[in-house]
């Protein structure tokens, strides 16, 4: 049977295709639509989260600067690939590359990787970061909390790099400066009846008392605290000290070792030569007049010739008159007066001034010797779970070494750590307690930038006594700082502090170095420039 499809029937199928078609390829668009869309939003997504990666690179960089400081980069893996120290990290879909170069200051360079979904690649994106280096700074004795003083203690200052304020950038009383400091950010600052010569500082909730103000006040006799010597405005923070390294450190083993002793000698030199070169500590001219029977003819200033007036039976040589002679003849009186006399002025000299010159030279002592140690450190890294020294017990620093002790330090008896010249220690203590008692720490450099002890978190005690003499920084804002000494002796403490308080006691001097207020302190790296250099297109 044939079936007949009538125009109407075929009008609709027709139209029911085009729809279909239409309705399609509609769908199909807006599918592509939202597929290009969602690609858009991911590549978005992705080109953005390159950045975090890159600037965690950067981060980790300069937490890692500001770790190991002046020290080798190429610790807590680090390495070193082709001229710089490199790190690499993934985080899931993302990862970093990040090097630091071995200038100073050094320039970071980080990389952000990130994979693009749905593809095989990835986006890059890369940033350039210069830094500057600068050290926080120490002025004289800071503390969170409350300083107190009793006793006879005294603060004041100098500059061991001004030789008009410090002998061989020794500290001289001679030569000493009221620039001394105390300060306290979140307590008040008692001096007791000690003297400050200097200035002292409390934030506004603090007080301060004492005798303070520059040397001419302190010395009158005057109490209390001179105008302009005070501020209550203080306001600085702390941050915590964080380890050295992460491993790969050396123990401190026992040695043998032959070394010189120095001492220094000074005396005044004068002389009529300037001297060439002319030394550090200055030199004076001295002018006085001399006065010679001859006549100075080299001498180039104004010569003053000295007469008496003369009578005489001879006349004068040529020379050693000025003016005329006059010739006179008597005729009556004693026989003795008769006859002829010359009358003149003669020469008894010549004065003129002298120069001469007088300079401070200083004479280095040196005796050998040889000793066995039951620590030496040489420019490494080293590391103690504790470290105690009693009796005769001797640690000898020959190199800039960096110490980790991870628990307590007790130095008592006659133990002694000993800094060589020319050598130093960081000695970074992460126990409660640290007693720097006995004969403490010598630093035969008489330089505090060579001497830093840094007290991490846990470090909640330092405490100073005995015959402990002191030259170097302390940096422990979680410690108590007891400083305390007995008897008539004066123990000296050179350098500057930061404790989270002050308790000194006794007969001490604390001498503050104004060069650790323009550089001392930890080494710090802050971001100078940061550019974005190079990324992958979309």
């Amino acid at each position: 049977m044939r079936i007949r499809l009538s125009n109407e029937q075929g009008s609709i199928l027709l139209l029911a295709l085009v729809t279909s078609g239409t309705i399609g390829f509609t769908l199909a668009s807006y599918l592509k639509l939202v597929e290009a869309q969602n690609l858009a939003v991911m590549r978005s997504q992705t080109w953005n989260s390159a950045m975090p990666a890159c600037e965690a690179g950067i981060e980790e960089a300069l937490t890692h600067l500001n770790v190991v400081g002046d020290g080798d980069r190429g610790v807590n893996g680090w390495t070193l690939v082709n001229g710089e120290y490199v790190m690499e990290r993934n985080f899931g879909d993302t990862h970093y590359w990040v090097t630091v170069s071995s200038g100073d200051p050094p320039v970071i360079t980080s990389t952000g990787y990130a994979k693009v979904p749905l593809r095989t690649t990835e986006v890059r994106r890369a940033v350039r970061v210069t830094t500057t280096k600068f050290g926080s700074g120490m002025k004289g004795m800071v503390a969170k909390g409350d300083i107190n003083m009793s006793g006879i203690c005294q603060i004041d200052s100098f500059d061991s790099e001004d030789p008009s304020y410090s002998s061989n950038g020794r500290y001289d009383s001679a030569k000493r400066k009221d620039n001394g400091f105390v300060g306290s950010v979140n307590g008040s600052v008692n001096g007791g009846n000690g003297k400050n010569y200097g200035y002292v500082g409390t934030g506004p909730t603090g007080a301060a008392a004492g005798q303070v103000g520059d040397l001419g006040w302190v010395d009158g006799n005057n109490t209390g605290i001179q105008p302009g010597h005070y501020n209550n405005d203080m306001n600085q923070s702390f941050p915590d000290v964080q380890p050295p390294f992460a491993g790969g450190a050396f123990t401190p083993q026992s040695g043998t070792v032959t070394t010189t002793n120095f001492s220094f000698t000074s005396s005044a030199i004068t002389t009529t030569t300037y001297p060439s070169p002319p030394p550090a500590s200055g030199v004076t001219t001295n002018l006085s007049n001399y006065t010679s029977t001859e006549y100075p003819f080299a001498y180039g200033g104004t010569v003053t010739t000295n007469t008496s007036a003369t009578s005489s039976r001879t006349f004068p040589a040529a020379g050693t008159y000025v003016g005329s002679v006059v010739t006179r003849t008597v005729t009556s009186g004693p026989p003795s007066g008769r006859g002829t006399w010359y009358d003149y002025n003669r020469i008894t000299g010549y004065t003129y001034q002298t120069i001469t010159y007088t300079y401070n030279t200083t004479t280095t002592n040196s005796t050998t010797s040889t000793e066995t140690y039951n620590y030496v450190l040489d420019s490494e890294n080293y590391q103690l779970t504790s470290l105690s020294m009693s009796g005769q017990a001797k640690m000898l620093v020959k190199g800039n070494a960096v110490l980790y002790v991870t628990g307590d330090v007790s130095i008592t008896g006659q133990g002694q750590i000993i800094i060589l010249p020319g050598a130093s220690l960081k000695l970074y203590v992460g126990g409660a307690s640290a007693q720097l008692a006995g004969n403490g720490v010598m630093n035969q450099n008489a330089d505090a930038t060579k001497f830093s002890y840094y007290g991490l978190p846990g470090n909640t005690s330092v405490q100073m006594t005995g015959n402990a003499a002191f030259t170097g920084t302390i940096y422990a804002p979680n410690a108590d700082f007891h400083l305390g000494g007995g008897g008539n002796d004066v123990y000296d403490c050179v350098g500057a502090t930061v404790t989270k308080t002050v308790s000194m006691n006794g007969h001490f001097n604390f001498h503050y170095d104004e060069r650790l207020g323009r550089s001392g302190g930890a080494t710090r790296f802050n971001v100078a420039s940061w550019n974005e250099v190079s990324w992958t297109e979309l």
